[in-house]
C-alpha cells in the first residue's frame, strides 16, 4: 500500500474525472483493457499498482496522477485546446497522403489526421517547424506504417 494513500481521496479524484470524460466508469475501464470494475471494487489491502496502471490508462492519467502524488487536473486544459491551423494542415495532408489509397473510411481520415496533429504538436514543442522537409518525411514514414496494417 502506499504510504498515506486515501482511498476516499483517490475516489474523488477518480469519480471528478470520469465525469469530465463524460462515459461510463466501466466503459473507460474495459476499452483500456480493464474488467469494467477496477475503481468499484475496494479492496482490502489497497490497491495493487498493477490495477492504479489500468485505471490510469482508463482515464487518460499518469500513474503518478492516478496515485495523487502529481495534480489531477494538470492536463485537462491542454486535453481541450486544438488549434485550428494545426487541425487544418494535419488534415489537408492526411487527405493528401490518402487520396491514392484503397478506399478509406472517415475513420481512417480521423485517425491519420489525428497523428499528423500529434506529430506538429510535439514539433511545435520543441520549436520546431510544421511544415519543413523533415516533418514532412516523419509524416510520410508514419503514415506508411499506418497504411500497412
Amino acid at each position: 500500500m502506499i504510504k498515506d494513500w486515501s482511498e476516499t481521496e483517490f475516489l474523488e479524484r477518480v469519480h471528478a474525472r470520469v465525469r469530465q470524460l463524460g462515459k461510463p466508469e466501466s466503459r473507460l475501464l474495459k476499452d483500456a483493457d480493464g474488467t469494467g470494475d477496477e475503481i468499484r471494487k475496494v479492496p482490502k489491502h489497497g490497491r495493487q499498482v498493477a490495477t492504479l496502471v489500468i485505471i490510469a490508462r482508463a482515464l487518460r492519467w499518469t500513474l503518478g496522477q492516478a496515485m495523487g502524488t502529481q495534480d489531477p487536473t494538470a492536463f485537462f486544459d491542454r486535453e481541450l485546446e486544438v488549434d485550428p491551423r494545426k487541425l487544418t494542415l494535419a488534415l489537408s495532408i492526411a487527405e493528401e497522403l490518402l487520396r491514392d489509397e484503397k478506399p478509406r473510411t472517415a475513420a481512417d481520415l480521423a485517425n491519420a489526421t489525428s497523428r499528423i496533429y500529434s506529430v506538429f504538436a510535439d514539433r511545435e514543442a520543441r520549436g520546431l517547424p510544421l511544415d519543413d522537409a523533415e516533418a514532412r518525411a516523419l509524416i510520410e514514414s508514419l503514415m506508411r506504417r499506418l497504411l500497412a496494417k
